[in-house]
């Protein structure tokens, strides 16, 4: 419901306009430049920010996906990757894995492995 007002306040501001611009925020851009009516402006703001989040908002039973612990690194990720894909044997990927996890679970802790 509040996609397709955005929607809909989108392209009556190009009518308003004369031209349609792509993108939502061009589009509100141009109409505050032209000095439209300020609560027609104030309105179409709201809109295009419950649009945009309507577009993005998980839809309700989803679980959010957990942040990845503050203390691993793309570099130590890399170290991992190269690890366990590389020519040797399964042992060895096992072992990158489990320090991979014991690193992982240390920096979720605070501390360093």
């Amino acid at each position: 419901l509040f996609f397709r007002r955005a929607l809909s306040m989108h392209w009556e501001l190009a009518d308003d306009l004369g031209v349609f611009l792509p993108q939502f925020r061009d589009q509100l851009q141009a109409t505050r430049i032209l000095h439209a009516a300020p609560e027609k402006v104030r309105h179409a703001a709201e809109l295009r920010d419950m649009g945009n989040w309507c577009k993005h908002a998980p839809p309700p039973a989803a679980t959010a996906m957990p942040a990845m612990p503050a203390g691993i690194s793309a570099l130590s990720l890399e170290d991992f990757r190269a690890k366990l894909y590389s020519a040797q044997d399964t042992v060895s990927n096992h072992t990158a894995t489990r320090q991979f996890t014991t690193d992982a679970a240390a920096a979720s802790a605070g501390g360093c492995a």
